[in-house]
């Protein structure tokens, strides 16, 4: 019984990666995995194959744990001892990874560009325990996911659970985008208070530098108005000061002679 209601599970659990894995397996064993470029290339598809299939298993035991949640039993759930529970047989890690390797495409030389041997060994090491740390969480969340299925069905709440969870889903999908939408209008009230606060700054220092213009001219104004009456008032007094002006007692009789 406890079987049958693992291998339902795992295929509730959408395990299409191990499916893929093991039909290829056999049929891929004697292929060679071809050189660095082409591991590194495979390694890349393989760890970003996981990483969609790890945040899916992440996704499904949330929402397994918000459904128990509310029903009450989670509280019971992790009260029971799931350790002699055992998922049924699928690839290990090195097994998922040969198949991935002996399933690689040539890499294109442009795309890899000039890179060395020891660069090139170095990069698919660092993606092996990439790939390793991935797997290892993927394997966590599928098998607490199996672990959640099989305690839902002990408590015949699993068929309430796969009517729930579609409509929870959506529900999670609605307040994603709308949350989405939020901070795109939020993003957009930022960078519209940014652009008025840089327009406003940018007004200001014109204004100043206007207003410095202006300064500058209205005292260059008063300068030449103070010289054009400083020249002025000399002239008078010179022309005042003058020994040619007609007074009396000049030089010059007046028009009477005398």
């Amino acid at each position: 019984m406890h079987r049958d209601i693992r291998t339902l599970s795992l295929l509730l659990m959408g395990l299409t990666l191990s499916a893929w894995t093991f039909s290829s397996a056999a049929q891929s064993t004697t292929q060679p995995a071809g050189t660095a470029a082409q591991q590194i290339a495979a390694m890349e598809t393989f760890n970003a194959t996981l990483t969609a299939h790890r945040t899916q298993a992440q996704a499904r035991v949330s929402m397994m744990r918000t459904f128990l949640k509310q029903k009450k039993q989670l509280g019971a759930y992790e009260k029971t001892d799931t350790a002699d529970v055992q998922a049924p047989a699928s690839l290990t890690y090195e097994q998922a990874l040969k198949v991935a390797l002996n399933h690689a495409q040539p890499a294109s030389t442009n795309d890899m560009g000039p890179v060395s041997a020891e660069q090139q060994q170095r990069d698919l090491a660092a993606l092996k325990v990439m790939g390793q740390a991935i797997f290892q969480g993927y394997e966590q969340a599928r098998q607490q996911a199996q672990d959640m299925a099989q305690f839902m069905h002990e408590q015949k709440i699993f068929d309430e659970y796969q009517k729930w969870a579609p409509i929870q889903a959506s529900q999670e999908q609605a307040n994603h985008q709308a949350q989405l939408q939020k901070n795109a209008a939020a993003d957009l009230a930022q960078s519209k208070a940014q652009h008025d606060k840089a327009q406003k700054l940018y007004q200001e220092q014109l204004a100043r530098e206007r207003a410095q213009k202006n300064l500058k001219l209205q005292r260059a104004f008063e300068l030449e108005q103070q010289r054009m009456t400083d020249e002025t008032n000399i002239r008078t007094a010179k022309f005042q000061n003058d020994d040619n002006w007609n007074r009396w007692g000049g030089r010059y009789p007046d028009v009477y002679g005398y």
